[in-house]
């Protein structure tokens, strides 16, 4: 299979035309940046998040002109399920380092401070398998073993869990 088989290799002459329109001919540009607009974080997140989360969107609505582009952001989308669950922590004044024996302080570890949120009641019931598989995802994303590539149908889903995900941590 050729590499740009799945995605435009980007020239001069066409870094400016779409890339995900080959793919799936029923996107208009307007319907794309919409798709990707709904998803949409409260205002009771902090600032720092929101922008994490616009990196993410704008990422995905760019991909439009080089659909991997939706991929990489999507796995940026589990790197701020971190971020929020490290923020939400100090929110609630749980450590967020741990003190080693040799006095050095370590960041503690993204499924510890999971672990911490589900006990204090931060992160629901119902949210609880979904952190975890964020922690996963982020894992396995972190150090690929191949190339993947989503689709946006995917990529918007993937969205919309860490919008509703973190939407919830910081509702309390």
């Amino acid at each position: 299979m050729r590499r740009e088989s799945l995605f435009k290799l980007i020239s001069n002459k066409n870094f400016t035309e779409p890339d995900v329109s080959r793919f799936f001919p029923n996107f208009t540009q307007q319907s794309w940046i919409d798709f990707h607009l709904r998803p949409r974080l409260n205002p009771t997140v902090p600032e720092e998040i929101i922008l994490l989360y616009e990196t993410v969107r704008g990422s995905m609505i760019y991909g439009w002109f080089f659909y991997p582009l939706l991929t990489l952001a999507s796995e940026q989308c589990y790197r701020i399920l971190e971020v929020a669950a490290h923020k939400k922590c100090e929110q609630l004044n749980i450590p967020t380092e741990r003190i080693l024996k040799s006095g050095k302080h370590r960041t503690r570890d993204f499924s510890e401070l999971i672990q911490e949120l589900k006990t204090y009641g931060a992160i629901n019931i119902g949210d609880s398998h979904k952190w975890d598989a964020g922690r996963s995802l982020r894992n396995t994303t972190s150090h690929p073993q191949q190339r993947m590539i989503l689709v946006p149908g995917q990529t918007l889903s993937i969205l919309t869990i860490t919008v509703n995900l973190i939407n919830n941590l910081f509702e309390k």
